[in-house]
Order: structure tokens, then C-alpha cells, then sequence
């Protein structure tokens, strides 16, 4: 499904297949009515908001991707359509698409993939939408950071130690602070899948009470480094005794609370900059679309690999 030079029929076919399900419940098709105006529906709802999605993991221009699919048209009128889409209306229902809907599929996705007894780990990491007058994203340099940056964001992610999920994405301007866009995070994730989640892990950025209560309230234990400057109250509390063991061994707490797994947010960040590095748009709201389909694409290729699987 991912930067494919030509369109394999059945494959294509088996993937709009696993689709189906996942986008016919969030695009439903408007409600009929009953002095009906205008011409037919050609295609439905999901399927045209579907294909329009899949483009922007190919190696094809808008016009060759309609040539690719007036191919296998017999295809997608199983699905529903009349006739194979029209190059414009690919790209209008891919440039309409609202980010929001692209974040709550990525989270849909992962609750299908995500089993109990579960850890996670919280990061961020810098993207430059723009450098001179090529579109990329490349890591971030320190000249980057400052507040008149305008091309400088941070995609926040939480997922799965064990099978690399991505359970939430956003994005925040460079000035922001990791740590309330970490709060947003455990919102959109919800009590659903944090009832499968043991432990969270994240960096000192993330060390903070509020966010831990936030953690605690849905039963998770969050574990973070403590800061260079945090105070030992002689208690018998697991944060004072955790802060103890970190003063006296830094080494022995990584080890004793396996802080280690947090570098599995590292991996991720890895395989979408490194296996997605042509970004086929010239305006800065699509290409923060363009980035955030990568993570959807990323968590439906699991999903893929798992019904091929099963």
C-alpha cells in the first residue's frame, strides 16, 4: 500500500476491502431525499474520500492516478461507483478533508491493533514543512526554534511499546511545551484504550502531577525521569522513593522501571521520515496533511499485515 509504481488489481482490491468497514462508518453517504435534485451520486462517500486518501502514498501524479484507476474500473463498481473518478474529484475530496478526521482515524485503527496488558511511550520530534523552495521534512536544527520560526512543527505521537501503534498524533507550533500537548494526547486517546495500558513512559518533559493524575484516573502508571531540580520530601510515597533510587543509581531505576522502552517512540519517528521522503504538495495546510496520512498509512499497514495474518 505504500509507494507503489503501478496499481496491483487484486491487491487493491483486498486493501478497499479491509477499508470498507472502517470508512463507510465514518463518511456515510448523505440521507436520500425525498425531492431528490441534481444528478446521481456516482461514487460513495467513503470510497471517494478513500481513494483520495491512497494517492498521497503513491509515486503518481493526481492524472496518472486516474489513468491507473479507469484501469481496474470493474473493480470499484463492486464497491459502488458508476465509473471510475475524474482526477478533480479525487484531489477536492482529499483537499477537503478536514486534519481532525485523518487524527481520528489513526486512533480508530489502533483499537483494533492494540491488545491487553499493554505499555505506551509519549513523544514529540521536529519536522520542517519548508526549506527554501523545497517541501520536505528533515530533523530540525537549533535555528529552527525560534519563536518568528514559522516553518517549524512538532508532531506529538503516543503508541504501543510491543507492536509500535500509533495510538494519537498531533502537531504544535515550536514554542509550545511538550507537556500540555502530552495532556491532549492522553484525551484523545480516551479510557477506551487506556483500559488495556499498564504503563505510559516518557522523557523529563512529560514530569509533571497533573499529567500523571490525568494517567492515574484511567488507571495507568506513568513513568517518567525525574527532573534535575526535583525534591525528595523523606516520604515513603513511590515518587520519593522512585526519586532516591534515580539520585543513588540512575542505571538501576532505568532498569528497575525498564525506562528503556520509551525509545520505541524513536523507531516510529525513524520509519516515517526515513521510508516517506516525498511530500508531493505545495501548501503548507496538505502537507500537514501529507504527514499526518504517513502515520495512518503506517498503523494500516499493521492492520493489513494482521488480516493476512489471521
Amino acid at each position: 500500500m505504500l509507494k507503489l509504481v503501478k496499481l496491483d488489481p487484486d491487491n487493491f482490491q483486498n486493501e478497499l476491502s479491509l477499508l470498507k468497514n472502517l470508512f463507510k462508518a465514518r463518511f456515510p453517504d448523505p440521507k436520500k431525499s425525498l425531492n431528490p435534485q441534481g444528478a446521481p451520486r456516482k461514487w460513495p462517500r467513503w470510497l471517494i474520500i478513500c481513494l483520495g486518501l491512497l494517492r498521497a502514498s503513491l509515486e503518481f501524479t493526481w492524472q496518472e492516478y486516474a489513468l491507473q484507476l479507469k484501469r481496474i474500473e470493474p473493480i470499484l463498481m463492486e464497491f459502488g461507483a458508476v465509473a471510475a473518478p475524474k482526477k478533480t474529484s479525487l484531489y477536492s475530496a482529499w483537499k477537503s478533508l478536514p486534519p481532525q478526521q485523518i487524527k481520528s482515524l489513526i486512533t480508530q485503527v489502533a483499537r483494533i491493533l492494540i491488545e491487553s496488558d499493554e505499555d505506551t511511550a509519549i513523544d514529540s520530534s521536529g519536522f520542517i514543512l519548508k526549506v527554501g523552495s523545497i517541501w520536505r521534512y528533515i530533523k530540525y536544527r537549533s535555528s529552527e526554534l525560534k519563536r518568528s520560526s514559522k516553518r517549524f512543527y512538532k508532531f506529538h505521537i503516543i503508541i504501543s511499546t510491543k507492536s509500535k501503534t500509533v495510538l494519537a498524533v498531533d502537531w504544535s507550533k515550536s514554542p509550545e511545551h511538550d507537556y500540555p500537548e502530552g495532556r491532549k494526547l492522553i484525551k484523545k486517546v480516551g479510557p477506551r484504550l487506556f483500559s488495556k495500558i499498564n504503563r505510559n513512559f516518557g522523557d523529563k518533559a512529560y514530569n509533571g502531577k497533573p499529567l500523571t493524575d490525568d494517567l492515574a484516573d484511567l488507571g495507568v502508571r506513568h513513568i517518567v525521569e525525574p527532573k534535575s531540580n526535583a525534591v525528595d520530601h523523606g516520604t515513603d510515597t513511590p515518587r520519593d522513593r522512585g526519586l532516591r533510587l534515580y539520585k543513588n543509581s540512575p542505571g538501576l531505576w532505568k532498569h528497575t522501571f525498564k525506562h528503556g522502552r520509551k525509545s520505541a517512540v524513536e523507531q516510529v519517528f525513524g520509519e516515517i521520515k526515513l521510508g516517506n521522503r516525498n511530500l508531493n504538495s505545495r501548501k503548507r495546510n496538505l502537507l500537514k496533511k501529507e504527514i499526518l496520512l504517513q502515520f495512518l498509512l503506517y498503523n494500516l499497514a499493521k492492520a493489513v499485515k494482521l488480516e493476512n495474518w489471521r
